[in-house]
C-alpha cells in the first residue's frame, strides 16, 4: 500500500502530508488509486494550487506507458525532516518535484545536493539514487533561460535584465541568466535580501555582472531595460495581491496605497522601450497585472508556462534520462509529449 511505514509512522505521515492537492489537473484523486502503479514521483507543496506538474509527468508515463505517476502533495513545511524520511524509506517511490514553500526548506535534509542547487540555495527535483540517498536539482533558472532566449533575438551577452523581487524561483532565474547576460539589476523591497542574493550570484558565476537596489530606483532602471522581470508576489498573492511589480508597494494595503502604487505604475509603463519584453513567471489560470498591462500596451511577453515546461522536461530526464535512452527515446521526444499535453 501507499504508507508502507510501521503504523505509527503511517498515521504521523498522513497528518503531516495531509492530503492530495485539488487544483492541480490530472492529479491522482486519492492516495490508493496511487496503489494502482510499480512507483511513482510526489511533489510536496505548500498550499493548493493549478500546478501544472502532474500534466507534465503524468502525460510522458502515459504516452510512453511507463507503469509510473506522478501527484502533487500538501505538506507542512515544519516537517520536512519527516517526510524526507518517509521518503526515503519508500521503495517505491523515486523523486520527484518539489513546488511552493518547500524549495528552500527541504534541502537541509537531503542527503546530496547538485552544485547549482548549493549554490541557489533552493531544489524544485528530487531524485533518488541508486544508494538510495536522496539529491538535489534545480532547473528552474535553466528552464526560464531556455524559454528567454527564442524571444531575444539577439546575443544574451548585449542585454540588461532588470528583475523586481529577490526570492522563491526568482533566485533560480538569477544565477540562470547572469551567467550569460551583460548586466542584470535586482531591485526589491528589502535591499538587504537583493545584495546578498547578487553577491552569491556573482560569487558562483564570477562576473560581478549582477547589482541589488531598493525598488524605489524603478524608474531610473527600467529606462534601458531589455528584458523587465517580475519574480515578487506583487499581483498575485499575500498582502501585496492588488500591487504591481512595476512600482513601490507601501503597506499596509490600503485602498489610497494600492491606488498610488497603480497610478505610479501606469507611468512607468511609458518610459519602457517598446522592444522591451515584460516577462512574470507567475503562473495562474489569469494573467497577472503586470502582464496584463504590458499586453494592452503592445509589448512582447513571456508568462510562467514555457519556464514551467522546460524545467519540466529537464526534471523528468534527470530522473528517467538513461532509461529513456536506452529505449532510443531523445529528450526532444519527451519535450514534444509535454507541450502537447499542456496547449
Amino acid at each position: 500500500m501507499f504508507f508502507e511505514q510501521p503504523k505509527k509512522e503511517n498515521e504521523l505521515m498522513r497528518e503531516k502530508l495531509m492530503s492530495l492537492a485539488k487544483q492541480p489537473q490530472n492529479n491522482p484523486a486519492s492516495f490508493e488509486s496511487l496503489d494502482l502503479y510499480s512507483h511513482y514521483a510526489l511533489t510536496p507543496i505548500q498550499h493548493d494550487y493549478p500546478g501544472k506538474t502532474p500534466t507534465i509527468w503524468n502525460s510522458v508515463y502515459k504516452t510512453l506507458d511507463i507503469d509510473y505517476v506522478m501527484a502533487m502533495v500538501i505538506g507542512d513545511i515544519e516537517y520536512t525532516e519527516q517526510i524526507v524520511k518517509f521518503f526515503k524509506q519508500d521503495p517505491r517511490y523515486i523523486g520527484g518535484g518539489v513546488g511552493v514553500g518547500f524549495k528552500d526548506k527541504i534541502i537541509k535534509d537531503l542527503d546530496e545536493l547538485d552544485p547549482l542547487a548549493q549554490a541557489v540555495g533552493s531544489v524544485n527535483v528530487i531524485k533518488k539514487m541508486p544508494s538510495g540517498n536522496l539529491r538535489g536539482y534545480n532547473t528552474d533558472g535553466i528552464g526560464y533561460l531556455e524559454s528567454l532566449i527564442p524571444l531575444i533575438g539577439e546575443d544574451p551577452s548585449r542585454i540588461k535584465v532588470v528583475m523586481l523581487g529577490a526570492g522563491g524561483t526568482g533566485n533560480s532565474v538569477v544565477f540562470a541568466l547572469a551567467g550569460v547576460v551583460r548586466e542584470l539589476i535586482i531591485l526589491n523591497r528589502s535591499l538587504e535580501k537583493a545584495k546578498n542574493l547578487a553577491d552569491r550570484v556573482n560569487k558562483y558565476t564570477g562576473k560581478n555582472n549582477c547589482h541589488a537596489l531598493g525598488e524605489e530606483s524603478i524608474k531610473e532602471e527600467i529606462l534601458d531595460a531589455d528584458v523587465i522581470i517580475n519574480v515578487s508576489t506583487k499581483g498575485s498573492a499575500g498582502e501585496l495581491e492588488e500591487y504591481s511589480s512595476l512600482a513601490v508597494a507601501k503597506l499596509p494595503a490600503t485602498i489610497e496605497n494600492i491606488r498610488k502604487n497603480r497610478e505610479e505604475a501606469e507611468k512607468n509603463f511609458g518610459l519602457i522601450r517598446s522592444g522591451t519584453i515584460i516577462s512574470d513567471i507567475i503562473l495562474g489560470n489569469n494573467d497577472t497585472p503586470f502582464i496584463t498591462l504590458a499586453k494592452e500596451r503592445g509589448f512582447k511577453t513571456l508568462d510562467g508556462l514555457p519556464m514551467v515546461i522546460n524545467q519540466g522536461v529537464e526534471s523528468f530526464w534527470l530522473l528517467h534520462g538513461e532509461e529513456m535512452k536506452s529505449k532510443g527515446i531523445k529528450k526532444e521526444d519527451v519535450a514534444k509529449i509535454i507541450i502537447d499535453a499542456t496547449k
